[in-house]
């Protein structure tokens, strides 16, 4: 979860975030989604 926030750019966490949420489980996601 570090590494979205560590990537800098907002391109770069935004494109990370979107291929992290595809395979991801739902629970994980919001967590992902509130810790941004």
């Amino acid at each position: 979860m570090e590494m979205l926030g560590l990537a800098g750019s907002e391109e770069v966490k935004g494109s990370n975030c979107a291929s992290v949420i595809l395979p991801t489980p739902l629970p994980l996601v919001h967590t992902l989604a509130t810790a941004s």
